[in-house]
């Protein structure tokens, strides 16, 4: 319940502050060696953190590219006020929504293209938004943590994928992936769903309302540990009961999959029928 609170509570701060002034503060380290604009990279980089306020936010793969690029157009405003600064350091890209200090959200509503080479294999994705939709489409990474208020978040990685961390407050979550060593998300009322087209090894999700689908192959085995006030449970796996709230599929059920929510349902279905 604490994570609820944690959630309402700051989806309840950023709308006093883009309520109540026209400014709001977007401070971050190390401004001095940030570069304005757009801008194609010519070296490896294995991690992309990105600091977004509105807008969407698209990375993908690309056979034609041949180095890391990042493009944006602006919905709202076209300027060089309000242009993206970018920053690498090592194998890091930091790609932020603008320059460092006071500046008017209602400026920065603005579409983020990030493309990669084919070739390009990914430890991290980090993003940090307030509004913006996020979608990850073919893309070879390990590990993504995606933190935003109200924007919806898409996934569909290359391969298998080692964990995703989810924090979002009413936008919904579509996870497609071969096989997901963790999953782990916070949430208030957007849906989620999961394609696990080989296994989903370790889910962890706490909800209020949100409707929560989960796609598995006939052969999955797993321990289910729910709990909901009003929400339905439909299972599509034959499994024992070993007490009101913990479903075992299978006999080596060594995946746990913990779900808590208030009023929203769970449903678990087979990939392959």
């Amino acid at each position: 319940m604490k994570k609820y609170i944690f959630l309402i509570s700051t989806l309840i701060i950023v709308l006093i502050m883009l309520a109540s002034c026209n400014t709001v503060e977007f401070d971050y380290d190390d401004f001095e060696y940030y570069t304005k604009g757009q801008a194609e990279i010519d070296k490896k980089i294995t991690k992309i953190e990105i600091d977004w306020i509105d807008g969407n936010i698209s990375i993908k793969r690309s056979s034609e590219a041949k180095k890391v690029s990042f493009t944006e157009n602006s919905i709202s405003k076209s300027s060089e006020d309000n242009s993206l600064y970018y920053f690498v350091q090592g194998t890091t890209l930091n790609i932020k929504a603008g320059k460092s200090g006071r500046l008017d959200p209602s400026d920065y509503n603005k579409n983020l293209n990030v493309i990669l080479p084919i070739d390009t294999v990914l430890n991290d994705i980090e993003i940090e938004t307030v509004s913006s939709n996020v979608t990850i489409f073919d893309t070879e990474v390990k590990n993504i943590d995606v933190n935003t208020v109200s924007g919806n978040i898409d996934i569909k990685a290359y391969g298998d994928i080692d964990s995703v961390s989810v924090e979002n407050v009413s936008g919904t979550t579509k996870l497609i992936a071969n096989k997901i060593g963790d999953f782990e998300a916070d949430v208030v009322s957007g849906n989620i769903e999961i394609y696990a087209y080989d296994e989903l090894k370790g889910c962890e999700i706490s909800s209020v309302s949100a409707n929560v689908n989960l796609y598995l192959l006939s052969n999955s085995r797993f321990t289910l540990k729910s709990s909901a006030v009003s929400g339905d449970l439909f299972c599509d796996f034959d499994g024992r009961r070993v007490d009101g709230n913990t479903l075992v599929v299978g006999t080596d059920a060594r995946n746990i999959y913990e779900i808590d929510t208030v009023s929203g349902d769970l449903n678990i279905q087979r990939l392959d029928d």
